[in-house]
C-alpha cells in the first residue's frame, strides 16, 4: 500500500474565510463547492481543513467559536509550515556538522575549521542558533 501525500507547502489561513486553510498557492481564488473539480480548479481553492465556528455555538454544529477557529487554523498552518525547517535543524544539530567557513586562517594560509577557531562553546553557540532559528518559526 502506498502511502498517501499531503497537499504541497506552504499553507495559508485564507484572506477571507479565516478558518479554512489552503495551500498559499490559492490564496486569491474562491471557497465553494465544486460540481467538476478539473474544471473548476482555475477559480476555487484547494480546501485543506474547514474548521467550522460560529458566534452562537449552542445554535451551530460546532461547539467552537468563530475567533478560536480561526486562532486553530492559524496553529495548524504554522505546524505545517515549519515541520521541515525543524526536521532539517534537528537532524543538523544531531550530526553536530556542517558548520560554517570560520573566515580565520592558520600563519600558513589554510582556514581553521569551525571548532579550531571557535573552540567547542563556539560550536555550541552555532548549533544553538541553529535551534533558535527554527523555533523563531514556529513561535510567530
Amino acid at each position: 500500500m502506498s502511502e498517501q501525500k499531503h497537499t504541497p507547502t506552504p499553507w495559508i489561513v485564507h484572506a477571507y474565510f479565516q478558518s479554512v486553510v489552503v495551500p498559499e498557492s490559492d490564496a486569491k481564488k474562491q471557497i465553494g463547492c465544486h460540481i467538476d473539480p478539473d474544471r473548476e480548479a482555475e477559480r476555487h481553492a484547494k480546501v485543506i481543513l474547514w474548521y467550522e465556528g460560529s458566534e452562537y455555538p449552542e445554535f451551530h454544529r460546532s461547539r467552537v467559536m468563530r475567533d478560536e477557529a480561526k486562532a486553530n487554523a492559524e496553529f495548524i498552518v504554522r505546524a505545517v509550515n515549519a515541520h521541515a525547517e525543524l526536521v532539517a535543524a534537528l537532524e543538523k544539530i544531531e550530526r553536530w556538522d556542517n558548520f560554517p567557513p570560520s573566515g580565520r586562517f592558520y600563519p600558513h594560509g589554510e582556514e581553521m575549521s569551525y571548532g579550531a577557531a571557535f573552540g567547542s562553546n563556539g560550536e555550541r553557540d552555532y548549533m544553538r542558533s541553529v535551534a533558535s532559528a527554527a523555533l523563531a518559526k514556529v513561535k510567530k
